[in-house]
C-alpha cells in the first residue's frame, strides 16, 4: 500500500507529497465547498460535488499534482482547476 510507495519512491530519490501532511483540505459552510491547502498556496472555495472523505482525498491528490507539474512548467489555471473539480462526476 501506501507505505510500499513512499518506500519506493525514497529509493529512486523522489520528492514525496502527502494527503494529511503536504497537502490538507478542509470542508468550507457548505458540504460542497472545500478548501485545500499544499506547500504552492491555498484554493478556496472549490465546488466538489462528489460526497464523502475520499473523494475529498481524491481532489487533494489532483490539486497536488497539477500544481507540482505548474512547478515545472506544465501550468494548468486556477479557474480550470475549478471547473474540472465542480463537473466531477457529471456525465
Amino acid at each position: 500500500g501506501g507505505a510500499a510507495c513512499l518506500g519506493a519512491g525514497g529509493e529512486v530519490g523522489a520528492n514525496v507529497s502527502r494527503v494529511g501532511q503536504d497537502w490538507r483540505w478542509m470542508a468550507g459552510g457548505m458540504s460542497e465547498l472545500l478548501d485545500i491547502s499544499g506547500p504552492g498556496g491555498v484554493l478556496e472555495g472549490l465546488a466538489i460535488p462528489l460526497l464523502g472523505d475520499h473523494q475529498r482525498d481524491n481532489a487533494t491528490v489532483a490539486v497536488a499534482i497539477l500544481q507540482l507539474l505548474g512547478e515545472r512548467g506544465f501550468r494548468v489555471e486556477d479557474g480550470a482547476i475549478r471547473r474540472g473539480l465542480r463537473t466531477a462526476g457529471r456525465s
